[in-house]
């Protein structure tokens, strides 16, 4: 067992370190749970912890996130990931009674909303603790983070108009992208749940979360067109009449975690439709495609998730 607990680290460790890969770094911890139980996984996390602190102490590495103002937010941000594996196969195991599991939206509910709590109280204590305004810091953060674009792009050798307009518009896009930070939040972590949830289960198979349907066939419940409608007349109401700046804010972020919900729901049909008539080669290319080409389909895959509440696209409601 040991030299699993030490294998789980090091790759978790691997994986957050990498940047772009860094959303699997939950998998190891998961699969340790799984397969050798929840007081290997744990062991494996203190280890992994407490190899990344000595990282942040001894070896100041330029890839370590968060270094500044105190490590100790690199450490929230990774058991942040770590909790959301430790979560996944505990929650999605049957239950010593019955054998049955929660249902899928309440389990990634639950760990959506447990992680971002967590992590944020981690961080509120923290910043008490050292004396420092997190929302200060965050604001410098996202202002520090567009000026090393510009400052990349220079390095690159690009200049003109454009460039110019970018490093004059910085002190507005931080505002505006410190406004839409907790719906950034809330859609990054429940796209993190559910990504590694999807390998999770294409490994275990019906052993995490049993009873819930395919995702090719999975749809949100009918009320869910009432919400857009809703926001929607609120949002124009907003602009012309209440011009409420907080209200503004709330709705903007809202609308993130609500295209979050209809993309996955426009990825569904997609599934349904390639699944019907595609082989699994043809299917990976086409997902492969969907993923290089996001930016342009993006917003139609999100507009095929909201209109089948009217369409039904795959004819569910016949079905039921």
């Amino acid at each position: 067992m040991a030299a699993s607990v030490l294998l789980t680290a090091a790759l978790a460790l691997t994986l957050f370190l990498s940047g772009f890969l860094s959303m699997m770094a939950s998998l190891p911890f998961a699969f340790t749970w799984a397969r050798r139980g929840p007081r290997a996984a744990l062991m494996a996390t203190g280890i992994a912890g407490a190899s990344l602190l000595a990282l942040y102490l001894y070896v100041p590495l330029p890839i370590l996130p968060f270094r500044t103002p105190t490590p100790a937010f690199g450490i929230i941000y990774f058991l942040y990931y770590a909790w959301i594996g430790l979560a996944l196969a505990h929650l999605g195991r049957p239950g010593p009674g019955d054998g049955k599991t929660i249902s899928l939206e309440k389990g990634v509910l639950g760990i959506s909303a447990s992680a971002l709590v967590l992590a944020l109280v981690a961080v509120w204590v923290v910043s008490l603790l050292i004396g420092i305004d997190p929302i200060l810091e965050a604001r410098t953060g996202i202002q520090r983070m567009f000026e090393q674009m510009v400052a990349l792009n220079e390095q690159s050798g690009l200049q003109g108009e454009e460039l110019r307009f970018l490093r004059e518009s910085i002190p507005t896009l931080s505002v505006v992208t410190f406004s839409l930070l907790p719906g950034i939040a809330v859609a990054a972590t429940f796209l993190t749940v559910t990504f590694n949830l999807s390998v999770l289960r294409r490994w275990k198979g019906d052993q995490l979360f049993q009873g819930a349907p395919e995702f090719a066939v999975w749809r949100l419940p009918e009320w869910g067109i009432w919400v857009p409608i809703v926001g929607g007349c609120l949002y124009f109401a907003n602009a012309y009449f209440l011009k409420m700046a907080g209200l503004r804010m709330v709705l903007h972020n809202s609308f993130i975690v609500l295209g979050t919900l209809y993309l996955y729901q426009g990825l569904a049909i997609v599934s349904w439709f390639l699944r019907r008539r595609f082989s699994p080669w043809a299917r990976m290319a086409s997902y492969l495609v969907i993923l290089l080409f996001f930016q342009m389909v993006g917003v139609m895959i999100i507009l095929l998730g909201l209109f089948d509440f009217w369409f039904d696209f795959r004819k569910l409601k016949k079905i039921q």
